[in-house]
């Protein structure tokens, strides 16, 4: 197949390649976007990383274009089977991914928790 541009306009997954998926995940960004490889790796950019810290995934508290967008996002993911979150920025982890589920649902809680109403 040869190289091509992509304009990415909607919230489908995008099949890029036969093992790389694109999914639109906004809300930290009107535009933010992970990549899904394998279904394995999943590159997540600004949108989720590894927090040591508190030993959980984590996602933007701060500078957040739409909150329920994001919360959305995240909940997009839990369609998806994955064992690595690769993050642009903040930690990254490899789980069981069973736990990378968990760890999703416990996510969307807390941000659910940070929704005016």
């Amino acid at each position: 197949m040869p190289d091509a541009e992509w304009i990415v306009d909607g919230s489908e997954t995008i099949l890029l390649r036969p093992q790389f998926q694109l999914i639109p995940v906004p809300g930290h960004t009107a535009g933010s976007c992970a990549l899904l490889y394998d279904n394995r790796f999943l590159f997540t950019g600004d949108h989720l990383w590894w927090d040591p810290g508190t030993q959980s995934l984590d996602a933007p508290k701060r500078l957040v274009w739409r909150l329920p967008a994001l919360v959305n996002s995240i909940l997009k993911l839990l369609d998806y089977r994955f064992e690595w979150v690769l993050a642009g920025h903040g930690g990254r982890i490899k789980l069981d991914p069973e736990d990378v589920q968990r760890h999703l649902h416990h996510l969307v809680d807390r941000r659910r928790a940070t929704i005016p109403s």
